[in-house]
C-alpha cells in the first residue's frame, strides 16, 4: 500500500505527464525556418575565463579576438 505522500505526488503529476504527449507531437510543426542572414555568430566570454584570470589575456585582447573572428 503506498503512502499518502507517496500517493499524492503521483497523482499530482499524472495531469503532467498526459500533457506532454500532446506537446512535443506539435514540436517543429508551423514554424517557419530561420534564414541564414538572421543568425548571428557569438562567443561566450566565459570560454575565456582561464586566460582571463590568471592573465594570459586581458579584455582587450579578448575583444581583439573576436573583431578578427567578425564577431559582432
Amino acid at each position: 500500500m503506498l503512502a499518502r505522500r507517496e500517493l499524492i505526488r503521483k497523482l499530482t503529476a499524472a495531469p503532467l505527464l498526459s500533457l506532454l504527449p500532446a506537446s512535443l507531437s506539435n514540436f517543429g510543426q508551423n514554424n517557419l525556418p530561420v534564414p541564414v542572414s538572421a543568425l548571428k555568430i557569438s562567443l561566450n566570454a566565459y570560454s575565456f575565463n582561464e586566460p582571463l584570470t590568471k592573465g594570459k589575456i586581458n579584455l582587450e585582447g579578448l575583444l581583439d579576438f573576436c573583431a578578427e573572428q567578425n564577431f559582432d
